[in-house]
């Protein structure tokens, strides 16, 4: 799966505060989700477990505080 892709599936879960699951079910029924993340009405959606394990890699690495832990006005303001 495209890095790209789950890296911003990660800032609307921390955004909207969903679970895995919630995301997963939200990219596959909003289209303005899927316009955001480049994914067309046929495109395969990541589903949970795999947004899992990319968020675990980024920790394991120790990166995910510095990405995605920051204040809300620091991310887009």
């Amino acid at each position: 799966m495209d890095r790209v892709v789950l890296f911003k599936m990660l800032l609307l879960q921390n955004l909207y505060g969903l679970s895995d699951e919630a995301l997963e079910y939200r990219v596959s029924d909003r289209l303005t989700f899927m316009w955001f993340l480049g994914i067309d009405l046929a495109g395969r959606v990541p589903d949970a477990s795999t947004v899992w394990l990319f968020r675990e890699r980024l920790r394991e690495r120790k990166v995910f505080d510095r990405l995605l832990s920051s204040p809300k006005r620091r991310l887009f303001g």
